[in-house]
């Protein structure tokens, strides 16, 4: 009994005890794990959550739109843990936005730059087949005629999940090109797959 309960243990330790460090990479100079309350007051966080239709209240969202501190993004979403014992509502997902309005080269520079610095901050990582990276190209669901669609780069860690995408939005569908870096943890893409695909 002991010995096969240590086999299964030798197999999946690769995998399940497999973590990166997601505090490696930030977005405005925060990263996961940080608490929120090291970089805006109590009161502005109270101010910006957001209700999330179909979402469960296990994170809270707070919503910062060209806030001051910002000098690469124009607004960016923090998911919070609002129970944890280590730090005092820390941050385990953001999604951030830079508006490009219709300029889909300077989305892609942009999105290339983003990448060519993930690779290199996780590139012991990449080695070690720790980390999956995919890209594709996808019809924006909104614009009925397929003509706007964008590209992704997902690079999924064995404990989070970042997404660099580029809307490539035509003039008629009345929204503009814009640049979306998402990074979780993987229970809050958990979170969020599981809440969102029940609706």
């Amino acid at each position: 009994m002991n010995k096969i309960l240590f086999l299964i243990i030798l197999f999946l330790s690769p995998i399940a005890l497999a973590e990166v460090n997601l505090k490696k990479f930030s977005i405005e100079g925060i990263s996961i794990g940080d608490s929120v309350a090291d970089y805006f007051p109590g009161r502005e966080i109270t101010k910006n959550i957001v209700k999330q239709a179909d979402l469960t209240d296990e994170f809270y969202v707070a919503h910062f739109n060209k806030h001051e501190s910002f000098s690469q993004f124009d607004q960016i979403y923090f998911v919070i843990n609002p129970s944890t014992d280590n730090v005092l509502f820390p941050i385990e997902g953001m999604s951030a936005f830079i508006d490009f309005k219709q300029d889909i080269q300077k989305c892609f520079d942009q999105k290339d730059y983003f990448f060519k610095q993930i690779i290199n901050i996780y590139k012991e990582e990449i080695n070690k087949k720790l980390i999956d990276i995919n890209t594709a190209i996808k019809p924006h669901p909104s614009d009925l005629t397929g003509k706007s669609t964008y590209e992704h780069t997902d690079i999924k860690f064995p404990n989070g999940f970042i997404r660099i995408a580029c809307y490539d939005m035509q003039a008629h569908s009345g929204t503009n090109d814009a640049l979306i870096l998402d990074f979780f943890t993987e229970d809050v893409d958990r979170w969020l797959h599981n809440e969102v695909g029940k609706s």
